[in-house]
């Protein structure tokens, strides 16, 4: 059983979907009208995700990624696109979340 576990665990791929569908499903439900704190569940999963299957590429690709998650984050809400400031404290706390967890 737990050779069957390592085995699953050590496939980031498993890892990369659960990444990208969080990512596409929680910018997708953009279209709804759904407020903001409902979809945060699902940038958490989508961080946590990058984090642990792409957890042996650069430190450059993961602050990429992590800006795509903020800017599809900040897409429903233009008015908060125009402030710089939450813009950067967004992108902090998810980036040195994710340097603090690998």
């Amino acid at each position: 059983m737990d050779q069957k576990m390592n085995k699953w665990l050590d496939n980031p791929v498993y890892f990369r979907w659960g990444f990208f569908i969080p990512l596409l499903v929680s910018a997708g439900l953009h279209n709804y009208q759904i407020e903001q704190n409902h979809l945060y569940v699902f940038y958490i999963l989508t961080t946590v995700f990058l984090g642990i299957s792409f957890y042996k590429k650069p430190t450059w690709f993961l602050f990429i990624f992590t800006t795509v998650v903020v800017i599809c984050r900040l897409l429903r809400h233009q008015p908060l696109l125009k402030s710089i400031s939450i813009f950067f404290t967004y992108q902090s706390a998810y980036y040195f979340g994710k340097l603090r967890s690998k």
